[in-house]
């Protein structure tokens, strides 16, 4: 089953860059909506440091190709991919989907990690469904010096 219509063409997103305890660095694409409970969760929970926060908008291969003179003209313009995982659970009879944003380069590395997840009876059956979205996310650099981008609620 296609779930191409299930999703809207664009996305907003905020690219971080995220320093764990061990000092390592990863890139990070959260959605706009999620990012506050995510932040929070990372700083609090995880010991982790969060830094080089921009917005960004994630838009799908054919939407970027329909308007790429537009987009020509962004800062920043990265292959970034949706991973959507759909679980369907037979004995309460409903599907779950589960959405993560990545660089494409890392897009292998992420379905293996999200794999290892999953029990391997339900990975390799028909209740498990793993689709990947190509896309571009475009950053405009231009931020308001004197005000910090309004990305949710504060704790």
């Amino acid at each position: 089953m296609s779930l191409e219509n299930l999703f809207p063409d664009t996305e907003k997103l905020i690219r971080c860059n995220v320093i764990n305890r061990y000092k390592e660095l990863s890139v990070r694409l959260i959605e706009l909506s999620n990012f506050r409970l995510w932040e929070h969760l990372m700083t609090n929970r995880h010991e982790s440091t969060i830094k080089d926060v921009k917005l960004c908008l994630w838009v799908n291969k054919k939407t970027f190709e329909d308007n790429e003179s537009v987009y020509a003209h962004a800062d920043d313009v990265e292959q970034v991919n949706r991973i959507v995982v759909e679980l369907y659970d037979d004995k309460y009879g409903f599907s779950n989907m589960i959405t993560r944003f990545v660089t494409a380069t890392e897009t292998e590395q992420i379905i293996s990690i999200l794999r290892s997840h999953i029990s391997k009876d339900h990975y390799t059956s028909e209740d498990c469904d793993i689709q990947v979205h190509e896309g571009f996310s475009i950053i405009k650099e231009h931020q308001v010096k004197n005000r910090p981008m309004i990305i949710g609620l504060d704790f």
